[in-house]
């Protein structure tokens, strides 16, 4: 008997269908567009529902980086903008 109802889902991707390694998010647009084309490849079977959780999962974290980075550097600037207005002048 064996398991054979999975076998009928899966699909397997030759190595001429590799999808092309995509750069690295920098920016919370980047990280949108990433998760879009995720969608795309997952809808048109080109990447398994497993992987494409797995990038989703990454990609929120990923988003939720930048945006704690950018507010540090944003507190940053205003802490300096903040100092240098404090200082008496000579």
């Amino acid at each position: 008997m064996g398991r054979s109802s999975g076998k009928a889902r899966r699909y397997v991707v030759n190595s001429e269908e590799r999808l092309p390694v995509p750069p690295v998010p920098q920016t919370a647009q980047d990280v949108r567009k990433a998760l879009g084309q995720v969608m795309a490849d997952l809808t048109a079977r080109r990447v398994d529902a497993r992987v494409a959780s797995a990038l989703a999962y990454v990609g929120n974290v990923m988003l939720r980086a930048i945006e704690v980075a950018d507010f540090e550097e944003r507190m940053s600037r205003l802490e300096r903008t903040l100092s240098a207005n404090d200082s008496p002048s000579s």
